[in-house]
């Protein structure tokens, strides 16, 4: 259970930064989603 918390910790905290990697390099992909 404690192995199952974690990876999902790691998980949000890999999503927190390829997100925050995609909004740094593609600014302009993301309007064009967000149209």
């Amino acid at each position: 259970m404690y192995f199952h918390i974690h990876f999902i910790l790691a998980l949000q905290v890999f999503n927190q930064r390829y997100l925050a990697k995609e909004k740094y390099f593609t600014p302009s992909q993301l309007n064009n989603i967000t149209k």
